[in-house]
């Protein structure tokens, strides 16, 4: 995996759009849920099929929606 990754809903439309948008225009490599190794998938929040999580470092870190946000204090 590369450096960033954006995991998100592959079943959801709107999601699977804003994916292949970020793909075609950013180096962010674009993975659905159901391609996750479990691995990752235990690493992610319970509720992870609540919203899309960016990765960071190969999926080393995986940053909070508040961290990409800006807002984590």
């Amino acid at each position: 995996m590369s450096a960033d990754v954006l995991v998100y809903d592959g079943k959801c439309g709107f999601c699977t759009w804003w994916a292949d948008y970020f793909a075609r225009r950013t180096a962010l490599e674009t993975v659905p849920y159901a391609e996750l190794t479990d691995n990752v998938r235990e690493r992610l929040p319970e509720d992870y099929e609540d919203c899309s999580h960016l990765g960071r470092d190969g999926l080393g870190r995986i940053l909070s929606k508040d961290e990409v946000r800006g807002t984590d204090e």
